[in-house]
């Protein structure tokens, strides 16, 4: 189990408490997100059929537990996620002791 809470928020609420921004065909359908989605079949991970609404952009938001945000990254497209050592990086600074 993870020492964190994720949230979900399939009406999303939070997406628009946060900013995250919706998208257009044009924004979904880069070359860039096409390149990324190439090197990832190519390492053997395919995605499946669109779950939710895929014109929702995500975000990943690292908050402390005296509710202050820590961490933030907001999706420019489909294929803008932050690597797990970044966020990684960011829950270790979390768990630093703070002077």
């Amino acid at each position: 189990m993870a020492p964190f809470r994720c949230a979900s928020d399939p009406d999303r609420e939070t997406y628009q408490a946060f900013d995250l921004a919706r998208v257009g065909m044009s924004e979904l359908f880069t070359t860039r997100v096409f390149t990324q989605g190439f090197r990832a079949a190519m390492h053997g991970h395919f995605f499946g059929l669109p779950k939710g609404d895929m014109f929702q952009m995500p975000g990943i938001f690292l908050i402390d537990t005296d509710g202050i945000i820590r961490y933030t990254h907001r999706n420019l497209d489909a294929s803008d996620n932050p690597s797990i050592e970044e966020i990684m990086q960011a829950l270790d600074q979390l768990n630093s002791p703070r002077v």
